[in-house]
């Protein structure tokens, strides 16, 4: 099995234990299946293959991957930290999913993913970063709480921890939950494995909260959990400016 297919399977299984909770349910004829409208999809999982309709996934994402082995939480610790947050009614949405990748040129990229988005009738968004990377997204916000996709662009980086997260795939979720509550949970239910990080902090406060699950075919895959002060809709209409 390719690193693409073993990454691709892994991240199907994911899903699947995600789907447990109706909000996080995407899964369609064994597949994943995020969608824009009920008749344009944005993102799709296979057993197989990842695909972005339209959008070719840069071959950087794959090709410059991670040196590190394989390593992965349980299938039933992921369902176990799911059920808590269901039990809770805490999980609201599928926030993003989210690409982090390196790229020779984060400008010529950038253009990449522009002129690609408005062939297929989406728009590029872009956010103003807390770091040296770039922050897009591309999907449509006239209606705020439907899925978008993150590509984070990333030029040159001397961190000694990059290997732990470029690159990365992200599943973001958006939760009613104070960021204690999620760090306590995550802890307990892995077992001190996965150690959560304080992803995005505004103003002192944290609206992002990462749980990195593991690497799989020289992929990182992160679940990103949103807390209750993150605002939603105004990070998609004020702090999204479109390209």
């Amino acid at each position: 099995m390719t690193k693409q297919k073993l990454f691709a399977s892994k991240l199907l299984d994911v899903f699947k234990i995600l789907a447990s909770e109706p909000n996080l349910n995407f899964i369609k004829d064994n597949q994943v299946e995020i969608s824009v409208s009920l008749r344009k999809t944005l993102f799709k999982i296979s057993s197989n293959d990842i695909n972005v309709p339209g959008i070719p996934i840069s071959e950087n994402f794959f090709e410059k991957s991670s040196p590190l082995k394989n390593d992965f939480v349980s299938n039933n610790q992921i369902q176990k930290f799911i059920s808590i947050l269901s039990e809770k009614e805490s999980v609201l949405r599928l926030n993003h999913i989210g690409f982090c990748y390196s790229t020779n040129s984060i400008e010529r990229e950038k253009q990449r993913l522009l002129k690609l988005a408005n062939h297929n009738n989406l728009s590029l968004y872009q956010e103003e970063s807390q770091d040296d990377s770039m922050w897009l997204y591309i999907g449509k916000t006239t209606k705020w709480y439907s899925p978008l996709i993150e590509f984070v662009l990333v030029e040159k980086t001397n961190d000694r921890w990059k290997d732990y997260w470029l690159p990365h795939f992200q599943i973001d979720i958006d939760t009613n939950l104070v960021v204690e509550d999620v760090e306590l949970i995550v802890t307990k239910v892995f077992s001190g494995k996965v150690r959560p990080y304080r992803a995005v902090v505004v103003n002192n406060y944290v609206c992002v909260l990462r749980a990195r699950l593991g690497i799989i075919g020289g992929i990182n895959i992160n679940l990103d959990i949103g807390t209750e002060g993150r605002m939603p809709r105004y990070h998609r209409e004020k702090l999204l400016k479109k390209l």
